[in-house]
C-alpha cells in the first residue's frame, strides 16, 4: 500500500505500508520519543550530548526476549542511561502508576510505551505532555501513522514506536460482501469494519 496524505481522511481509512512502518518505527521511535510523555517528565526534547538517566516505563513487551531486544537493539546508541521498567502484562500496574504520579504532581517516568488506548485514557485525564517539538525531528515515519498519535487533536501526544502484525483469514463465501473497490491485500480498518457490517446484514450472523 502507498502512503496517502489527506487531512480529510480518518486515520483508520488512510492506507500505508505497515511493513515499512514497522522497520522505520522500530528503528527511531523510542529514541526520538525520549522528550518525555508524562506531565512530570524530566527529560528534554531535542538533540543533547547526554540525556542522563531516563526512566522508560513499558506497558508492553512482557517476555524476556522482547525486553532484551528493547535494551540491546531499540535503545542501543542512545546517549544516556535508560532504566527500562516493564509493567506486568494483564494487570493495571501500567495505568495505575501513571495516574498515581500524575495525581502526586511528581514522579520518575520520562517515557511511556503503551497501547493507543492507554494514551487516549491518559490524554483525557490530562496526564500527557505534547510532543510537537519532538515530531519535528521525525521525517521517516508515514504521516498517517504519526497523525494517529494526535488523538484527534492538533497536538502530538505520542510517537508511534512499533506495531502488531495480524493474520486474517476470510471464508470465500463472504468475499462478495467486501466493500466495492476494496483490495483484499490492502484493506483499511474502515473497510474491514464496513465488510463486517455487510456480512452481518447479508447473513444475519456476526462473523
Amino acid at each position: 500500500m502507498s502512503t496517502v496524505n489527506d487531512d480529510n481522511l480518518s486515520p483508520w481509512d488512510e492506507p500505508f505500508d505497515r511493513r515499512a512502518a514497522l522497520v522505520k518505527a522500530g528503528g527511531v521511535g523510542a529514541v526520538l520519543a525520549l522528550g518525555g510523555l508524562a506531565g512530570a517528565s524530566r527529560a528534554t526534547a531535542g538533540p543533547v550530548q547526554n540525556a542522563g538517566k531516563v526512566t522508560a516505563f513499558f506497558g508492553q513487551f512482557g517476555t524476556i526476549a522482547e525486553q532484551e531486544a528493547i535494551r540491546k537493539t531499540i535503545l542501543k546508541g542512545f546517549k544516556g542511561d535508560v532504566d527500562a521498567v516493564f509493567a506486568p502484562l494483564g494487570t493495571n500496574v501500567f495505568v495505575d502508576r501513571v495516574r498515581a504520579e500524575g495525581k502526586a504532581g511528581k514522579g520518575n517516568i520520562d517515557l511511556l510505551i503503551g497501547l493507543h488506548g492507554d494514551f487516549v485514557t491518559f490524554q483525557n485525564e490530562g496526564l500527557l505532555r505534547g510532543l510537537d517539538t519532538v515530531t519535528k525531528q521525525i521525517t521517516t515515519l508515514p504521516a498517517p501513522l504519526v497523525k494517529i498519535g494526535k488523538l484527534g487533536t492538533k497536538t502530538q501526544f505520542y510517537v508511534p514506536h512499533s506495531q502488531a502484525t495480524y493474520v486474517m483469514v476470510a471464508n470465500k463465501d463472504v468475499l462478495k460482501y467486501m466493500p466495492k473497490g476494496a483490495n483484499i491485500d490492502a484493506l483499511t480498518y474502515g473497510q474491514v469494519f464496513a465488510w463486517a457490517k455487510a456480512i452481518r446484514k447479508g447473513t444475519g450472523q456476526s462473523r
